[in-house]
């Protein structure tokens, strides 16, 4: 899958050491017809991510997929279509033995069925205020990069999530 980006929060330096590795799984839902996308709006960050998440063990990319979809937005995942590309995040990790959190996130073209489900959200995802919305897609860069103009501590996602907005826009939906 191509790279679209990296993001270096640690330094070449660290980024050579020991590392933990994570992989997640990202839908890019775009809505039939319109410039909409379902996302996952943060109440508490004021910001939007795509929906998906860390890959559990011995899970394929499409059940990773299934299992986020289901949780975040309540709807089942109908088609795992083309991938759209890979961002590379490299942060500084939580535990003090390791160098370097590297995350991986793979980005796909989806479509959703038509049945609706409750949430399943993780305390933390409560906590954020997680809630699933259909959105134009300007309208998501654009509170996104307000967002991130806002001194505050942001989650690591926004910039992944801005970044990659941006290039669907262009590639997916034009100017």
């Amino acid at each position: 899958m191509r790279l679209l980006g990296e993001f270096d929060r640690v330094g070449e330096e660290r980024r050579r050491g020991r590392a933990l590795e994570r992989q997640a799984v990202r839908a890019i839902l775009p809505e039939p017809g319109s410039r909409r996308l379902l996302l996952v709006h943060s109440a508490a960050g004021a910001d939007y991510k795509f929906p998906g998440g860390g890959m559990q063990p011995g899970e394929t990319h499409t059940q990773t997929l299934g299992r986020e979809l289901l949780e975040e937005c309540g709807v089942e995942l109908a088609e795992l279509g083309e991938p759209f590309g890979r961002v590379i995040e490299h942060n500084l990790p939580r535990e003090t033995d390791l160098d370097v959190f590297r995350m991986t996130s793979y980005y796909y073209l989806c479509r959703i069925g038509t049945g609706r489900h409750p949430l399943q959200l993780d305390e933390y995802e409560r906590a954020l205020g997680f809630s699933p919305e259909w959105i134009d897609i300007d309208a998501a860069i654009a509170v996104n990069r307000l967002s991130l103009r806002i001194p505050a501590d942001k989650p690591r996602y926004t910039e992944r999530e801005t970044f990659v907005l941006e290039r669907v826009r262009r590639q997916i939906f034009g100017p």
